[in-house]
């Protein structure tokens, strides 16, 4: 076996000889049921993910210069004055006339899908429909951003977790 130093910088080296039974505390929070979990991150802190998905958002919610989503919004404007009435009727018109489709490919499920193509083929994942209502809601004059979201329930400790895109498994608007 090579040594750690003869491996590299980043080279870890660790031995599960035999080890002993480790029995969680009864009633204890979801991240006390962990045992032995080994984890590696690239990023050095949870504002560099956030860095690495807001530039993809701003991409997938620019409109195209001839989008149809633009008379959707202009019309939903005609409609509402004030800009939670727009937010409400953009929401609405997401999640009726948009099917949730998940999408596993693109960028290893991490790219978003542009708002224009998913207006057009009318169906799109959390992160397509997410990236559809911001572009909706910057039309209205509406300020918002893209969350990300752990929906799995295994948030307890996340802050205590290192870094990792892997922890989030759904997209919200904020």
């Amino acid at each position: 076996m090579m040594t750690v130093a003869e491996q590299g910088a980043n080279a870890i080296d660790y031995r599960f000889d035999n080890p002993g039974v480790l029995t969680p505390p009864k009633d204890a929070p979801p991240r006390y049921l962990w045992q032995r979990v080994v984890e590696y991150s690239s990023s050095g802190n949870w504002r560099d993910i956030s860095r690495l998905f807001a530039p993809l958002f701003a991409n997938a919610s620019s409109l195209s210069a001839n989008s149809s989503l633009k008379p959707e919004a202009a019309r939903i404007a005609a409609a509402h004055v004030k800009s939670l009435d727009r937010a409400a009727a953009a929401l609405k018109m997401v999640q009726q006339d948009v099917r949730y489709i998940y999408v596993g490919p693109n960028g290893g499920n991490l790219t978003p899908a542009g708002a224009d193509e998913t207006w057009q083929r009318r169906y799109g994942d959390c992160k397509a429909k997410t990236a559809l209502l911001l572009a909706l809601l910057r039309e209205l004059g509406v300020e918002a951003e893209a969350v990300l979201v752990n929906n799995s329930g295994t948030d307890d400790g996340l802050d205590q977790r290192l870094p990792s895109p892997r922890m989030f498994d759904h997209w919200w608007k904020q």
